[in-house]
């Protein structure tokens, strides 16, 4: 049996020098099957196999120490990387490689399992053991006690490779097991309660209790939780809650718990990160006004030096775009203003280093107002060719004051009166702030763009507008995805009921599709027999030639940045080029990357449903083979619900959005002419392309409002917790 000096020792010389593009290319298996077996071909039983990942991890976690071949590390095939980076990448090549060599051993077990073609260079190890779900717990521990911010990461890979642990029911009965023998790990127990697969058997609010002590607990996941149990678990849980609440106020209460039941040691700090942690999870689930705070000096660093690329490298930006975002990332990390100034002195930009060397910055993370010129002579109404411009018979109101909101309330009430109105509606809200909330509500309706100030506006009167407009019954409210806005909106406007059913709000892809296997005076459904994909094929004939086009574009720029890229730690691959003949089916499997509209809220909940590696290759096949068997209606319905605004207008308007402001700091007053610009048309080409799907309608015979009518309205809970004094 290998000693650990031997294991560490024999697997130094394999971590540094493995290519994880090879590793991680499922497309060719054969490197990083035989990586993995150098990695444990020496295993012969499951303590061995245990003890090599053991092994592994603590050579990984010591690779920044002084005395060790942290040099070779960073001379390795993934050169470039920072030490923690590098450590995270090789965490994760064990943690894989593991299950990969376990796999390959066991492969003759498994009747489903795929086997390359090609015979492999290295000899298997016949092993005679099985993995039991507590073996992986101790896997489980092994990542929690060893690796570093990546343990979440670490943790949803080596689940989702185990078909062994899709059984939730007796996984999570095994890490009851493991908590109740008196075993505490923030990573363990907060997978168990933020992990949607695990919620089922989820069979104690105690459990939060115990998590309050380890770490921060996640709302919206004890809220799913609790919606799912009957009251007796809900009152269970506002008890749980009310006994944080002691602990908060009382230091020998929460010293006494800690001491007893996480059986360590209190050290000072822990009262205090423990006593914030508790006010954040209240301020969350009474759904208070949630404080903006600074984005962490990691992430403020590399957005600045993104977008100094961007303004003097790629020349997406322009300075006006660039100020706004470096004096808010500097007004909070101060320190950075030296990383600004050296930039724009190496980029001999001495104009604009003048300009920042005698510009005083603000105590204040949030200013309101910028100390910046708007961009001489800009238009609201300005075109740019090939895009959109905004119609200059559209007028703009920006409502920031009490009388400007009020009159758009009046307003919105008086189209309701006057019947049948389409509005065109959409939120802004600046990325610039570890707590994001609404910035701007974009609301386009009769040749008229409100703009409603929903950051400085007056809270109640922007509460007010809400309700008016979606408890209407006449208002068409439509956007591209407009669930995923209102849920942002209720974040700050959590007492407007309207936003919790809101009528006739209807995403505009959905919209479409209905439009598009209407029956008209060309197209009958019935009649089709999936030869041609619907109405879609006489007004815009060429919408595949459209998609395809867009895929190569989109393939082309995948690999200029790949090529572009210095960050190894996630390796992607790229193909040189792409198949003219199969563009349309691959923008099909493009839906399956878009964002739900719950992402906002809950990305820091695993998933780990994704299909093993050994599943794979028939997955692939499968899939493949649904797609040629897709009629050209369903072909049409996936690739229009992955379509952005941007790319619909360009379908049916000729032109696209320009998106260069989508990501710019909308909290900034005065607003930027071209913000303004881009908020109106977001909100006002929606109305504009339910106008041009009208006009095709009169000439197909459909009638779109009824359409309109017969789709079904969504609603979204109420927290249970507002109303609840804890």
């Amino acid at each position: 049996m290998e000693t650990q000096q031997e294991i560490s020792h024999s697997g130094t010389k394999l971590l540094q020098n493995i290519n994880a593009q090879k590793f991680f290319n499922k497309k060719h298996p054969e490197y990083a099957n035989q990586f993995s077996f150098e990695l444990y071909k020496n295993v012969s039983s499951k303590n061995q196999f245990l003890n090599h990942v053991n092994h592994y991890f603590d050579y990984i976690k010591n690779l920044n120490n002084e005395n060790n071949s942290l040099g070779n590390v960073s001379k390795s095939r993934f050169n470039g990387s920072k030490v923690t980076s590098n450590q995270k990448l090789l965490r994760k090549i064990i943690v894989q490689g593991f299950y990969l060599f376990y796999d390959m051993n066991k492969a003759e077990k498994n009747k489903n399992l795929v086997l390359p073609k090609k015979k492999p260079s290295f000899k298997k190890n016949k092993i005679n053991f099985s993995l039991e779900i507590s073996d992986h717990i101790t896997i489980l521990e092994i990542i929690c006690l060893k690796a570093h911010d990546d343990k979440n990461s670490l943790i949803k890979l080596h689940m989702s490779n185990f078909e062994l642990l899709k059984s939730r029911e007796h996984l999570c009965s095994e890490i009851y097991n493991f908590i109740n023998s008196g075993k505490y790990y923030f990573q363990i127990l907060n997978f168990m309660l933020t992990d949607k697969g695990n919620f089922p058997f989820v069979n104690s609010p105690k459990l939060f209790e115990k998590l309050a002590f380890l770490g921060p607990i996640h709302a919206k996941s004890l809220e799913e939780i609790v919606d799912s149990k009957d009251e007796t678990f809900f009152e269970d849980t506002v008890k749980v809650l009310k006994q944080l609440r002691c602990y908060m106020e009382n230091f020998d209460l929460f010293e006494d718990f800690y001491t007893n039941t996480i059986r360590r040691k209190v050290k000072p700090e822990y009262f205090n990160i423990f006593r914030e942690n508790v006010k954040n999870l209240f301020t969350r689930l009474k759904r208070e006004n949630i404080q903006k705070e600074p984005i962490p000096m990691s992430t403020a660093s590399i957005q600045l030096k993104r977008h100094l690329k961007m303004r003097y490298h790629q020349k997406i930006i322009d300075n006006h775009y660039l100020n706004d975002v470096a004096y808010i990332i500097i007004c909070q990390h101060p320190s950075l203003k030296s990383t600004l100034e050296n930039f724009l002195e190496k980029e001999k930009d001495y104009e604009e280093l003048g300009k920042w060397k005698s510009l005083p910055i603000e105590k204040n993370p949030f200013p309101q107002y910028f100390p910046f010129e708007d961009k001489a002579g800009d238009n609201l109404y300005a075109e740019k060719p090939g895009y959109l411009a905004l119609p200059n018979n559209v007028q703009v109101k920006v409502c920031l004051s009490n009388e400007e909101i009020t009159e758009a309330i009046m307003d919105i009430k008086n189209a309701n009166k006057a019947g049948f109105t389409t509005v065109g509606f959409d939120c802004e809200w600046s990325p610039f702030s570890a707590n994001q909330n609404v910035s701007l509500i974009q609301v386009s309706l009769n040749n008229t763009c409100y703009i409603i100030d929903a950051c400085y506006g007056n809270r109640k009167l922007v509460g007010e507008f809400l309700e008016e407009l979606f408890s209407a019954e006449h208002l068409i409210k439509l956007g591209i995805k407009p669930k995923g806005d209102i849920i942002e909106l209720l974040k700050t406007f959590y007492n407007v009921d309207a936003l919790y059913n809101p009528t006739h709000t209807l995403c505009l892809t959905e919209l479409i599709r209905r439009f598009n296997v209407e029956d008209s005076n060309h197209f009958k459904m019935e009649d089709s027999a999936g030869k041609i994909a619907g109405n879609i094929d006489f007004i815009v004939p060429n919408w595949r030639d459209f998609f395809s086009e867009f895929n190569i574009k989109k393939n082309s720029k995948d690999k200029k940045d790949s090529d572009n890229s210095t960050n190894k730690e996630k390796p992607k691959i790229h193909s040189d080029k792409c198949d003219q003949n199969e563009d349309i089916n691959e923008l099909l499997e493009e839906e399956h990357h878009i964002d739900d509209e719950y992402t906002s809220l809950d990305s820091d909940i695993l998933n780990t449903t994704e299909n093993s590696t050994s599943d794979t290759c028939e997955n692939e096949k499968q899939a493949k083979k649904e797609k040629e068997n897709l009629s050209e209606t369903n072909k049409f319905d996936k690739v229009i619900t992955c379509t952005g605004l941007s790319r619909l207008c360009k379908l049916i308007l000729g032109k696209e959005l320009e998106k260069i402001e989508q990501c710019s700091v909308w909290d900034r007053r005065p607003l930027r002419i071209s913000q303004i610009r881009y908020a109106s048309l977001d909100a006002e080409s929606s109305r504009m392309i339910f106008l041009k799907l009208e006009e095709w309608g009169k000439d197909l015979n459909i009638d779109l409002k009824k359409i309109v009518f017969d789709c079904s309205n969504f609603t979204l809970k109420k927290s249970r917790f507002i109303s609840v004094e804890f």
